[in-house]
């Protein structure tokens, strides 16, 4: 489902005690969530380290189309927005090495201490959602991982 939508659901509860059917409507959000962060490598998890390459897997929460490590400036540097997305670690912005629909892949900064319990904000596209915080006004979508 790629928006969301109002779903009707056929429950049925056959004898013996039943003999009852109905139909109850049941809504689906579109809301991006991440699933798991863990290591690149070995899929472990949930601390990191500096340098380390870590992806993140969830639903919606990066572009319909899969867009790949870049360095459009040229400067010797992986680009920290990719497809309209950007990640950040404890505030700092993460170099992105892959991201698609259900998965981003990032290197975690250099300036982030290792360990778990990171603060990991994903910004997607226009429009903004703090998973913690609610809805934000500067028009992108943004959640924790």
């Amino acid at each position: 489902m790629a928006s969301a939508a109002t779903l009707d659901i056929l429950t049925n509860n056959p004898n013996p005690g039943g003999a009852s059917a109905a139909t109850v409507p049941f809504t689906v959000s579109a809301v991006p969530t991440v699933d798991a962060t863990v290591s690149a490598a070995s899929y472990a998890g949930p601390s990191v380290a500096p340098g380390e390459l870590i992806t993140l897997f969830g639903a919606a929460i990066g572009p319909a189309t899969p867009a790949f490590l870049t360095d459009a400036d040229v400067n010797g540097y992986v680009d920290t927005t990719l497809g309209r997305v950007d990640v950040t670690l404890d505030g700092i912005a993460a170099p992105m090495i892959y991201v698609s629909q259900n998965q981003i892949t990032v290197q975690v900064p250099n300036e982030v201490s290792a360990g778990a319990g990171k603060a990991i904000v994903v910004t997607s596209g226009r429009d903004h959602f703090d998973r913690n915080r609610g809805h934000c006004d500067d028009g992108a979508r943004r959640f924790h991982a």
